[in-house]
C-alpha cells in the first residue's frame, strides 16, 4: 500500500510539474578549472529538482573533451507569464552538482531555465587539497 501511494505521489506531482512547465529551455555547461582557463573533459554533472518528501528527478551527463556539454532541454514555463503582474516566476529553477576526478564537487542551486533559451552555465571545479570538499553556489537570474 505504501509503495502504491508513493507512485501515486511521484505521478501526480511530476504531472503537476510538467503542467507548469509546459514549454522547454536549454542549459549548456562549460566545466573548467584553474578560472576558467582549461577545461574539464568527462566531468560528471547531474541536474535535479526536488519534487518534496525526499523524492528528485535527475539526469546526468558528462562534459567532452572541451569541457562542454551538448544544450540539455528541461520544461520551463511558458514565457508570456512574465507579461502579466503575478507571483509566478517566468523560469524553473534546477540544482546542479558537478564533479570529476581529483577536483571538489561543486553544487548549484536554483539555476533558472527560461523557455527557447540556451544558458551557459559555467561552472569552476576546484582541485582537491587535504581532502574533498564540496562548494555550493545559489544562482539568482539576471536582470535584462
Amino acid at each position: 500500500m505504501e509503495k502504491e501511494k508513493n507512485i501515486k505521489y511521484l505521478t501526480d506531482t511530476v504531472s503537476q510539474f510538467l503542467e507548469t512547465n509546459p514549454k522547454t529551455g536549454f542549459l549548456t555547461f562549460q566545466v573548467t578549472t584553474a578560472q576558467g582557463n582549461i577545461p574539464v573533459s568527462n566531468a560528471r554533472i547531474t541536474v535535479s529538482i526536488p519534487l518534496g518528501n525526499d523524492y528528485h528527478i535527475a539526469k546526468v551527463l558528462y562534459s567532452d573533451e572541451s569541457g562542454k556539454t551538448a544544450p540539455f532541454p528541461l520544461p520551463a514555463p511558458d514565457s508570456s507569464i512574465a507579461d502579466s503582474p503575478s507571483k509566478i516566476k517566468p523560469y524553473s529553477e534546477y540544482n546542479v552538482s558537478a564533479t570529476a576526478d581529483g577536483y571538489n564537487t561543486v553544487q548549484l542551486l536554483n539555476v533558472p531555465v527560461f523557455e527557447g533559451i540556451n544558458s551557459i552555465q559555467p561552472i569552476n571545479l576546484l582541485p582537491v587539497t587535504g581532502g574533498r570538499n564540496e562548494i555550493v553556489f545559489e544562482e539568482e537570474p539576471q536582470d535584462l
